[in-house]
């Protein structure tokens, strides 16, 4: 009897587990839950092909500005320029001179155009500070700013006038270039004279850009050193490259002494550079002394002052 019931107790179980076996893994949302693999039936911890607009993930109104002085976050998606125009006026920085003046330019250059050695008039200007620049624009032509005289065809210039009523001793100006700073020096700039100048540290022209005033910082000459001398010495262009100084005083001269000339065109100086010649040994009264000079051409380049050390 006992048998009999187990036998019959075994045959109900496995009947009741066949059964169950049938039924195993399915899920109403159509996922196999043993495998973990997803059927047609997309559920609810699926991605999503559209962006939230009100979530916090980057969205394209992301103008991707980038703080000043911050590197710019390259995993931005890069802001449509066309449209928002930025305000250079709002952000101009403070401008020093020898005089700690502010500039205040007025409608920075929007474009220049690209005709060899075009240029626009501006009136750029520092408070009390007597050079002033009064245009910029393209030129084409040598590059005097380092000696080398190279050939250059898209070089930044500016127009430059000492409006004092003495002689420009060194000056240095900065303008805002799109995002870049362009740098010029001049030397030796007579008074109420102007002067082109070309960009010394590689910012080129580019019609694209903007252009507005940084800052001037300016020193002119005193005591009597813009001076030729002319009670001492007597300076006469013999022809291009040689230039001849006499002493004309009856005294030696014992220390070196320099002669200084820029170029100039049309009453216009062409470079800040300011070259000069070198009479290395003094000159005895009386003498004379014959000085070569590379960059001297007679018709085109003008005297300006000399420098000399006299020992009693």
């Amino acid at each position: 009897m006992n048998k009999k019931f187990c036998l019959i107790f075994a045959l109900f179980m496995m009947i009741i587990l066949v059964s169950l076996a049938g039924c195993k893994g399915k899920n109403p949302n159509g996922r196999d839950t043993d495998t973990g693999t997803v059927s047609d039936t997309v559920t609810s911890d699926s991605p999503s092909d559209t962006a939230d607009p009100s979530s916090d993930t980057e969205s394209d109104t992301d103008t991707g500005e980038v703080p000043t002085g911050g590197p710019e976050d390259t995993t931005k998606t890069p802001p449509d320029t066309t449209t928002k125009k930025p305000d250079e006026t709002t952000k101009a920085p403070p401008d020093t001179t020898t005089n700690s003046g502010t500039a205040k330019p007025k409608d920075p250059v929007a474009e220049i155009s690209d005709d060899e050695n075009a240029t626009v008039d501006v009136l750029w200007t520092v408070p009390n500070q007597p050079l002033q620049v009064v245009g910029i624009g393209r030129y084409k032509g040598l590059y005097m700013e380092d000696y080398s005289d190279a050939f250059i065809i898209d070089a930044l210039k500016i127009v430059v006038k000492n409006t004092s009523d003495v002689a420009l001793e060194y000056a240095e100006i900065t303008i805002k270039a799109g995002g870049k700073t362009a740098t010029f020096e001049i030397t030796a700039l007579p008074a109420k004279k102007t002067a082109i100048v070309l960009e010394k540290t590689g910012v080129l022209f580019d019609k694209s850009l903007k252009y507005s005033l940084k800052s001037i910082t300016a020193t002119y000459f005193t005591g009597g050193r813009y001076s030729l001398y002319k009670d001492v010495f007597s300076v006469t262009a013999k022809d291009n490259n040689r230039i001849v100084i006499k002493n004309i005083s009856d005294k030696d001269i014992t220390g070196e002494i320099y002669v200084y000339y820029k170029t100039v065109e049309n009453g216009v100086y062409i470079g800040g550079i300011t070259y000069r010649a070198k009479v290395p040994v003094g000159l005895k009264a009386g003498a004379e002394h014959e000085m070569r000079s590379n960059h001297f051409i007679k018709d085109k380049s003008e005297i300006l002052f000399i420098s000399y050390m006299y020992v009693e």
